[in-house]
């Protein structure tokens, strides 16, 4: 069994992610890719970080196969428009998505800001919300 492990995010985040996992696992095993091309031209290995700009979303699903998705806690700060955009373009082919995001109606949340709720996110109908 391989493990692929892909980190998708804003390219500030990625910068800090890719120094932090850099110096734990080693310059020769984490990836940041910086074009569409890296994605073609990467020959993924077993057990190594590649680290993707969330720009990329539409090609990395098209490149790229899953088993597992997992979302921590960014879903519930986007709308919902981009919510969907994201479970549709990755969870065509995978077989499982975890996610861990803040499930607090506004009046509760310490920011008062209008999360999407988990209940309220727009699941293909064959994932079931545990």
């Amino acid at each position: 069994m391989s493990v692929l492990n892909f980190l998708m995010d804003i390219p500030l985040n990625l910068t800090l992610a890719y120094a932090y996992l850099s110096r734990i696992f080693g310059l020769d095993r984490v990836h940041l890719i910086s074009s569409v091309g890296d994605l073609n031209s990467i020959t993924y290995q077993d057990r190594h970080v590649y680290l993707a700009p969330s720009l990329f979303a539409k090609e990395i699903s098209e490149s790229v196969s899953f088993d597992i998705i997992n979302n921590f806690q960014s879903f519930s700060e986007m709308d919902i428009s981009t919510v969907r955009f994201y479970l549709d373009t990755f969870l065509t082919n995978a077989r499982f998505f975890i996610e861990n995001n803040v499930n607090i109606p506004d009046s509760e949340n310490y920011g008062g800001y209008g999360e999407i709720l988990v209940r309220d996110f727009p699941l293909p109908p064959q994932y079931k919300l545990l």
